[in-house]
């Protein structure tokens, strides 16, 4: 699998307030939305792939106040070819 460097560099990392994603990711894991329990003694695949996406909707909603990276002044396409 290729990277998508657009979407894997979309945040500014370095003006996250880590504590305050810490607490979001508490609070969005604790909403009723989220909630979850593995009391199933055999755990399929279509079990463990709910999981894996409500897992990465709470770290995509606790991301939600991460400051995004300005994106670069990438060209037009035809000022590259004229």
């Amino acid at each position: 699998m290729v990277e998508n460097l657009l979407y894997s560099n979309q945040y500014n990392f370095d003006k996250v307030d880590w504590k305050e994603f810490e607490n979001n990711l508490i609070k969005y894991a604790n909403m009723d939305q989220f909630q979850t329990s593995l009391n199933n003694l055999i755990i399929s695949i279509n079990v463990l792939e709910k999981k894996a996406e409500k897992l990465r909707d709470i770290i995509l909603k606790a991301a939600g106040n991460i400051p995004k990276k300005e994106l670069l002044n990438i060209p037009n396409i035809d000022e590259i070819i004229n």
